[in-house]
Formats: C-alpha cells, sequence, structure tokens
C-alpha cells in the first residue's frame, strides 16, 4: 500500500495500539459491588462480584458459564476529550478454559476503538491498550469469554478481571504505567489530511466508503496475530517537498520496537510509534512490506520544532519508490528470516541441558550474529536466492543449533526418518538420536514412480559434504531437497534436484546444526518384478559410514500407460467470488 499526506512538517509516526489505566471509570477495582456497572438480566446469571480473589484488595468481577446461554458484557460509558490519547488497563485471570476481554467501543456506532484479550492466563496479569478517539463519550465492555462477541452466547468456563480503568495518557499513575506507553511528542498534523491508497483496498470485509477518510480520522486501532494476519515486515517512511523527490528517513517497525518495544505474540492490538525523527517534508509516503494481509486503522504525523524545516532531510534518495518497495519486501524478508531464526536458536539454548560456561559462549555468539544482522545494506545482494541457508550470516545462525543437538546425544551425522510427505524444518530432528539407523521401503507397480526419504542431521560445528550410494535396487535416483522461503516465511522441503555425483556416489551437501532429507526417487520401468533388496550407505571424512536397509516390492500389475487426473481446490464459499 501507499499514504500520501499532505502536511506542513513532519516528526513522524504510524500509528496502531498497545497500554492501562485509571481515573475516569467509576468503581474499576469493584471494592463497591458493581456499582457503576451495568449487567442486563442474562448477564446476572454470569457475572458477580466475589470479595475473596481480586489483585489488590479483594473484589473482583467473577464470570462463570455452566453451560452456553445468551450472554452480553458488563458495561460502563465514560466522557472523554477528541483528539487524546487514553490508556485502557484491566487484570485479568482464568481457568484456561475461557479468554477473557476488556475493550472500549464508541457507542454511537459499536465500533471497537482499542481492547486487550486474555490467552490463558491462570495467575492475575495486567494488560493494555492505548488508543484515543473523536468521540466525546465512549464505553468500555467487559466479556467473560472471547467467544461472547462473536456468537452472543456464554463460553463454559470461568475467568475473573479487577483493576479495570481508563486513564489519560498524561495522567498515568506512575506505579502501573507500562513501560511501552508512548507519548506523542507534538500535535498531530495528519489528523483530517487527504491522502491516496495504491493499491485500494480489495479484502471485501475492510471495504467501505469511509476508506477515504478513516486513515486520518483519529481513531487509532489495528491488529494482528490471528486468523493468518501477521504484522508487517516493515514500514518504510519516505518524504518529499514535491511529491515526487523523495527520501527514505527509515523502518518505522525497527523504529518503533527500539522505543515502545515489538508486538507480542497471539493476538494484538498494537502501536507502531516513534518520536526519533527529525525531518521535514509536505509529503509523507509510507510503504507497508506485509504478506498476505495488513490492517491499519490510522496515520499520524506529529509537529516538531520549526527548526527542522530548516533541515536538509538526512536519509538515501529513492528515485522509485515503487521499485524500492519491491526490493524492500524482499529485503525485510531476508532480515525477518534471519530474526526469526537467531530468536529460535536463543530459545534452544536457554532451554538445552548445557553447562553455564558454554551458555554464556553461545548467547554472547547469538548477540554479535544479531548485531550482523542489523548492520546489513537495504538492498538485495547480488545473486540473491531464496535456498536456505540464505547466507553465510544464515549459516552461522543454524550452526548454534549444533551444540543444542549434541546437549540432546547427537553426534557427527545422524540417519533417521518420517513420513516423506511430512513438513520438515531446516534444524528439526528427533528428541535424541535413534537407537538404530531407519528401514527404507517401498512397494509399487511396474511402470511406476515413487519415492523413499530419509534424514541427516549434522550436529557438528561445521558443514559437511556426504556421499550417498545405493547398491542393489534399480531404478534409483538421488536427489538433494533444498529448504526454499516462501513470502510467508514458512520454509518449505519441496525442491528435489538431482545430486551431484561423485566419486563413489552422491553429494550431498549439511550445513552445521541442520537437517537435510535425501530423497530417492524411484522409476520401475523395465525392473522385473518382485522383492529387491539392497543398502543406502552414507559416508563423510571422519565419519564411521552409515547403512540404512532398502527393499523394494515390485508387484506383478502393470501402472496404467494413461493415469486419470483428480484435481481439488479451495476457495471462500460465503462471498460474491
Amino acid at each position: 500500500m501507499r499514504w500520501h499526506v499532505t502536511m506542513a512538517t513532519l516528526l513522524a509516526a504510524f500509528t496502531l495500539v498497545g497500554a492501562h489505566a485509571q481515573g475516569l471509570l467509576e468503581n474499576g477495582d469493584f471494592q463497591a459491588g458493581d456499582a457503576g456497572w451495568q449487567i442486563d438480566a442474562a448477564g446476572r446469571a454470569l457475572y458477580s462480584v466475589i470479595d475473596d480473589d481480586g489483585l489488590g484488595a479483594p473484589g473482583a468481577l467473577r464470570y462463570h458459564a455452566e453451560e452456553a446461554q445468551p450472554a452480553g458484557p458488563v458495561t460502563q460509558r465514560f466522557g472523554c476529550r477528541p483528539g487524546t490519547d487514553y490508556v485502557l488497563m484491566a487484570a485479568i485471570k482464568t481457568d484456561g478454559q475461557v479468554n477473557p476481554v476488556v475493550r472500549v467501543i464508541d457507542p454511537r456506532d459499536g465500533r471497537v476503538i482499542a481492547g486487550v484479550i486474555g490467552r490463558g492466563q491462570t495467575a492475575w496479569t495486567t494488560l493494555s491498550a492505548q488508543f484515543s478517539s473523536q468521540a466525546t463519550e465512549l464505553a468500555v465492555e467487559i466479556f467473560g469469554s472471547s467467544e461472547i462477541p462473536i456468537t452472543s452466547e456464554a463460553q463454559v468456563g470461568t475467568a475473573l478481571v479487577d483493576d479495570v480503568q481508563v486513564y489519560a495518557l498524561a495522567d498515568v499513575p506512575e506505579e502501573v504505567r507500562p513501560p511501552a506507553l508512548f507519548t506523542p511528542p507534538g500535535p498531530n498534523i495528519a489528523l483530517g489530511r487527504p491522502y491516496t491508497l495504491e493499491p485500494a483496498a480489495r479484502y471485501p470485509y475492510s471495504t467501505d466508503e469511509g476508506d477515504a477518510t478513516q486513515l486520518t480520522d483519529g481513531s487509532v486501532n489495528s491488529g494482528a496475530g490471528i486468523a493468518g494476519v501477521a504484522w508487517p515486515n516493515a514500514l518504510y517512511l519516505l518524504v518529499s517537498d514535491d511529491g515526487e523527490h523523495w527520501y527514505l528517513v527509515g523502518d518505522l517497525r525497527t523504529l518503533s520496537a527500539d522505543e515502545v518495544g515489538p508486538p507480542g505474540a497471539g493476538y494484538q492490538i498494537h502501536r507502531f510509534a516513534t518520536s526519533a525523527l527529525r525531518t521535514h517534508g509536505r509529503y509523507l509516503r509510507l510503504l507497508a512490506i506485509y504478506f498476505p494481509f495488513f490492517f491499519a486503522d490510522e496515520i499520524e504525523v506529529y509537529r516538531g520544532p520549526d527548526e527542522l524545516l530548516a533541515v536538509t532531510p538526512p536519509g538515501e534518495p529513492i528515485e522509485d519508490p515503487v521499485a524500492f518497495a519491491r526490493e524492500g519486501a524482499v529485503v525485510a524478508s531476508i532480515r525477518e528470516r534471519l530474526t526469526t531464526d537467531l530468536d529460535a536458536a536463543r530459545a534452544a539454548i536457554a532451554e538445552a541441558d548445557l553447562p553455564d560456561a558454554e551458555r554464556a559462549t553461545l548467547q554472547a555468539r547469538a548477540d554479535a550474529l544479531a548485531a550482523e544482522i542489523e548492520a546489513l545494506p537495504p538492498r538485495v545482494p547480488e545473486g540473491f536466492t531464496t535456498i536456505l541457508p540464505l547466507d553465510d550470516l544464515h549459516a552461522r545462525i543454524y550452526a548454534l543449533n549444533a551444540p543444542v543437538l549434541r546437549a540432546r546425544g547427537f553426534t557427527g551425522l545422524t540417519a533417521w526418518a518420517n513420513s516423506r510427505w511430512d513438513p520438515l524444518q531446516p534444524t528439526q530432528a528427533p528428541a535424541g538420536p535413534p537407537a538404530e539407523a531407519p528401514v527404507l521401503r517401498a512397494d509399487m507397480m511396474v511402470g511406476e514412480r515413487r519415492a523413499e526419504a530419509f534424514n541427516l542431521t549434522n550436529a557438528m560445528d561445521e558443514a559437511i559434504t556426504a556421499v550417498v550410494s545405493v547398491q542393489g535396487v534399480p531404478g534409483v535416483s538421488v536427489r538433494e531437497v533444498l529448504f526454499t522461503d516462501t513470502r510467508d516465511l514458512t520454509p518449505i522441503a519441496a525442491a528435489l534436484p538431482e545430486a551431484e555425483a561423485v566419486e563413489g556416489g552422491f553429494a550431498i551437501d549439511i550445513p552445521a546444526g541442520v537437517t537435510r532429507q535425501v530423497w530417492l526417487a524411484l522409476d520401475s520401468a523395465g525392473a522385473a518384478p518382485g522383492l529387491h533388496e539392497g543398502t543406502v550407505t552414507v559416508s563423510a571424512g571422519g565419519i564411521a559410514p552409515i547403512a540404512l536397509p532398502f527393499a523394494v516390492r515390485i508387484a506383478d500389475i502393470a501402472f496404467p500407460d494413461e493415469p486419470t487426473l483428480s484435481l481439488g481446490g479451495w476457495d471462500y464459499t460465503d462471498t460474491g467470488g
């Protein structure tokens, strides 16, 4: 997408949501029972105030349902000032069966402005969301289960909600102030300004007449983390004085992570924001790099001091923003791939049964690799492909998995097998090394093509080249299964190039800490029916050869010369498409 925002001067932030609160709600701690809160007749059977399990003081709102029944929210309206930043705060606790929701809505049309949702927390947890609106009155709704706003029916389970409050951002008490709160550095000069979208929104559930005004109408809201909706890979900010010559001033996703932190796991409502920019321009262009969806409901641009008007726009001149966006999508995906895999390596190191000194050394290596990721240039490397590992840096990230494998009992090179159709990831391996090498087998007809596969896991600190040879089985082609990345950052083990023929067999390259699958493509054309028993041998310098029994039974039945084809597909059935 692309936005143009006309403005006078720029200290920029693209705004979504995330925070907590105190002074505008009556009896938010439920110490006065349910005074100040509205509960309808159906809700009286589900909601009650208890006095023995609150967060700080005894009182708390309890939701308890033993069967499905009509249900709604517990509500309270409050007055507010248009264009002012507020913080919703709520503490939740659940039995693990239901996830409570506390949200702010505009009672005029029911639009959700901000909210927090439980994620199975069985101990008291305080959640927060930052928001603003152009309304003069809003309402807080409490649902004991996240299903109720969707189905209007109770979900069986028990949840507690306490200390529900809404504060003006400037009034949040320090003792409860969330660390990720963002304080706008100036007035929002993008409010009500015109913009264009390229491409225009196409998703039918989020397309309406308000698309032409809602991004700058002052109602801040966005979310991701569920139903296949992910956060953008990058949010590049470009400025221009004439709408023709553009300068790159930064990636809002990175700048925001440094200032307010990254989005959390699971469904979140999050604000991407920064006060670190020192630039100016009449136009702002925001290039959102995303897949497959990007949802947002506001752009805010904050006015900085007048002296910024005399500053030469820092950053790289961008001659073709569209081409830059296309390249930026690849660059952002590379960074995301490296960062995701490094985070996974860090988590594996933290959980592994390693000596403290070795764990500290690996963590230091991970920190150094993270610094290399940050220093990557904003351009696609020459000759880049999506084959994993992407480059030497990526290979060194994968190599962090080698000592983790050794801590689980793996040594040298290990052969193991799962279904050849099962998804496979680059660092995937069993919980421990198998007691013996896998037995390979295939059953097929005369004139048929089938396959068998096995995996090789390298627990050493250096990459190796294994040599695979096949004896005793006819019609075998050895294929190296390559991992390739995808635009939704899910590695796919599907490419099957023929392995390079070398002396003694076929070469399979296996990076340190990585599992590589070997695909044995079988063609029984010209082979005699019956049982063919043989061996697959895997060898590599300094490693004892691995022998895998391999049996292929060819039935005395001919595969059809002209087989039929079954074709399947998937699509929405509830739209006009």
